[in-house]
């Protein structure tokens, strides 16, 4: 999933703010509710990816992306690969969440498949050639790929 976070409702309160869509705001609370059955209402694969504008709570005083990933727990989602901080939305940003999303959906470990991406990245970073003219949002920044744990 890689979206913006927003709130349906402007509170503050983690379980009323979550995914922004065109339509409106899944949130957290959207994904931990059980059907009468106690299954997920919303039933999510083994892994999945929330690459979010706020990450797992760590830089957001609301700890509402940790709220989501827990939620993707509770919803049948086994691994969860999160950021723990403002992740900045860059062109170079979405093309590495397009590649983390290709490394987690191999048949490795996911957090093998993450450390795998990360290392790439740095190599990434270590080799790119910066100079004044160079933009911001063409760089492999750590502040992009270094932000990226797996919630089990």
């Amino acid at each position: 999933m890689r979206s913006h976070l927003g709130s349906s409702s402007g509170a503050p309160y983690i379980a009323d703010r979550g995914i922004l869509f065109s339509d409106g705001v899944f949130g957290a609370r959207d994904l931990a509710m059980t059907a009468p059955s106690g299954k997920p209402r919303t039933a999510l694969p083994p892994r999945t990816v929330l690459a979010l504008c706020s990450g797992a709570g760590a830089g957001d005083s609301s700890g509402l992306a940790l709220g989501l990933a827990a939620a993707c727990r509770l919803a049948g989602s086994a691994e969860v690969v999160t950021s723990v901080f403002d992740v900045p939305d860059t062109s170079w940003g979405c093309d590495f969440d397009r590649r983390l999303a290709e490394a987690v959906s191999r048949p490795e470990p996911v957090a093998s498949a993450l450390r795998r991406l990360q290392l790439e990245c740095l190599h990434e970073w270590r080799r790119a050639d910066v100079d004044d003219s160079t933009e911001w949002d063409q760089l492999p920044h750590p502040l992009i790929w270094a932000s990226f744990v797996v919630v089990y």
